[in-house]
């Protein structure tokens, strides 16, 4: 798929990526500048704005010239890499795109600042595409990338937390920016309010998807090394994510305080028995995978009403790609 990308929307990549090193390493000031060039050594899949720039074409072909792509893109990556640097803090984590995590390197005292810098970037990107629809989105959508976060720290360590609260954090921390990437793009191609809701249920429920996807693998391990992040971290710090959750749900009723004790305990032993439980209870893959197929299938179907074209069918692609990487064994 990545050659099919790059033969595609090479041209359009290209542009987002050289504009988001410039806006990054503008800054002269010697830490800011250390601080970006490390950052630039640990770009990830850069999703959010490829799904920009695959719907936007979809709807607009590929005749059109748009600045204004560029400048959503890279607000979009600073947007989403911002949340990251400070995910890294709260969370504590060790890594992010098998590197170490920012903070480790340069502290939380330049760690918070800088996100808030990245933000204010991203803000800045925004303003030139001259779009108060935009700026309601993005606004709307940090928002919420706030509220997912302050709903699952305060989740943390809740034995008792529901299965929708579970996917109301996931909407709010990764599905809402994947609709956001969508949505704004629909905005720049000046599409009507049928095609924004149907691309903002592909972006949501692509996100909520893959969430689910790395929160399984956290918990299982990742043969691939894909998720290139220390496994294990989201159980150490007290949340429960679906597969933990599955497990208390149809584990017998003398097995439930093990699992109560395992959870609290947040040891590598405590994990490990955890492991073995969900690997000798195919119910819990099960419903993982159901829950799975129910945001992919939904992701699928909302892109009937784009027309045909190769961007629609990479659109398709990338929704396969999180089926296959959700093979869970």
């Amino acid at each position: 798929m990545r050659e099919q990308l790059e033969a595609l929307i090479g041209a359009d990549m290209t542009a987002f990526q050289d504009r988001y090193r410039e806006v990054v390493l503008r800054n002269a000031y010697p830490t800011i500048r250390d601080i970006g060039e490390d950052l630039m050594l640990g770009t990830g899949k850069q999703l959010r704005p490829t799904l920009s720039i695959l719907v936007y074409r979809a709807l607009k072909g590929d005749a059109v010239s748009d600045v204004r792509l560029t400048h959503l893109c890279t607000s979009l990556e600073l947007l989403h890499v911002a949340s990251l640097v400070h995910d890294d803090v709260i969370d504590e984590a060790e890594l992010r795109h098998g590197k170490p995590a920012l903070y480790r390197k340069f502290g939380v005292e330049l760690a918070i600042p800088y996100g808030v810098y990245l933000y204010a970037l991203s803000l800045k990107e925004i303003a030139k595409i001259g779009s108060l629809d935009v700026l309601t989105q993005i606004s709307q959508t940090v928002e919420r990338l706030c509220e997912g976060e302050m709903v699952q720290v305060g989740f943390r360590d809740n034995l008792d937390i529901k299965t929708t609260d579970y996917v109301t954090i996931l909407k709010k921390k990764t599905g809402v920016l994947f609709s956001a990437a969508c949505v704004s793009a629909c905005y720049l191609a000046d599409t009507d309010l049928l095609t924004r809701r149907a691309m903002s249920r592909y972006g949501t429920s692509l996100g909520i998807a893959f969430q689910l996807v790395d929160d399984y693998l956290d918990v299982l391990g990742d043969a691939s090394g894909a998720l290139k992040k220390v496994p294990g971290q989201d159980f150490m710090m007290g949340e429960l994510t679906l597969p933990l959750l599955v497990l208390r749900d149809v584990l017998p009723v003398e097995d439930q305080e093990d699992w109560r004790a395992d959870m609290l305990a947040k040891t590598p032993e405590a994990l490990s028995r955890l492991q073995v439980k969900i690997k000798e209870t195919p119910e819990v893959a099960d419903r993982v995978k159901a829950l799975l197929d129910y945001y992919l299938n939904r992701a699928e179907v909302a892109l009937e009403i784009l027309p045909e074209s190769p961007h629609r069918e990479l659109l398709s692609a990338i929704v396969a790609y999180i089926r296959l990487r959700g093979e869970l064994g």
